[in-house]
């Protein structure tokens, strides 16, 4: 048997490509390591960012809270009826703000971890709507109305608690980035077998930089006008709706400000109505 013995060239070509893999290999591990140092301080920025807008949040409201129980319990004889009035709305006012906190929170929870379950009903968009405007009266004050939902709008079948919830985040929204006394409206129609919803606000108009990132986890858009929230109102909307089979998109300009809509899947008669016809099928 042969022995085949390399020259010193092919020694020297070998050794210069075993020392290239090598380099080429520890670049890769500093690569991977850079990486992973860089999605860790993301995670820490995250949980920052986090943490602190909770913990304003939540002071705000407590803070509120606190200082007219306070003042109610210490020297409760002194202040006229008018003025107990104004302590109790803001007791109320600021307690349910601190409610929507959680509920965002808890309903971002139960997206991220496919745990949020879909309570299926037919509904009608005119009672969700009636219900979200009893809630959002003291929200909304301040700014005056305009609602156009037609009458023979067709159910949808849906989550009528989240779809609640969806619209009091965009009123919410729509309050929040408009100035005060700017007319919010809310108008709904169907079309090929999909019904849209629009929310819209005359305030600045999203740049279209911004629109894209609006409904991001903790996106804050950037405003004048000074905004509480986790900003997590819009990313809660759009995985309620996309877990309905719907989309939501924002479309702004100098014209007419701000319309937030999103789509259901809708039927074309009532169920109602389906059923009378099942009937009338049978009978004849």
């Amino acid at each position: 048997m042969e022995h085949t013995t390399l020259s010193s060239e092919h020694r020297q070509l070998i050794e210069t490509l075993t020392n290239l893999a090598a380099v080429a290999i520890v670049r890769l591990q500093l690569a991977k390591e850079a990486e992973q140092a860089k999605w860790l301080t993301e995670s820490e920025k995250l949980h920052r960012t986090l943490l602190n807008s909770i913990s304003h949040d939540f002071r705000t409201p407590l803070a509120s809270i606190t200082g007219a129980v306070t003042s109610l319990l210490a020297e409760g004889s002194i202040y006229s009826p008018e003025t107990r009035e104004i302590f109790l709305h803001t007791i109320k006012e600021e307690a349910h703000r601190m409610n929507r906190f959680i509920e965002n929170l808890l309903d971002m929870v139960r997206l991220e971890s496919g745990t949020l379950k879909l309570n299926m009903k037919w509904c009608d968009i005119q009672d969700i709507v009636g219900v979200v405007l009893r809630q959002t009266r003291d929200t909304l004050q301040g700014h005056p109305l305009q609602i156009d939902i037609p009458q023979d709008l067709p159910s949808v079948r849906a989550d009528f608690i989240l779809i609640e919830q969806v619209i009091i985040n965009l009123l919410e929204n729509a309050a929040k980035y408009s100035l005060p006394g700017s007319t919010i409206s809310i108008s709904a129609l169907c079309r090929d077998k999909t019904l849209f919803l629009t929310v819209a606000d005359p305030g600045p108009p999203i740049p279209k930089t911004e629109q894209e990132h609006v409904f991001n986890k903790f996106y804050r858009l950037r405003s004048a006008k000074p905004a509480s929230g986790t900003g997590l109102g819009l990313s809660i909307c759009k995985g309620i709706i996309e877990a309905h089979g719907g989309i939501i998109a924002v479309d702004s300009s100098l014209e007419y400000g701000n319309r937030f809509t999103f789509s259901l899947p809708a039927n074309e008669e009532l169920p109602e109505q389906k059923d009378a016809a099942k009937g009338k099928d049978h009978g004849g």
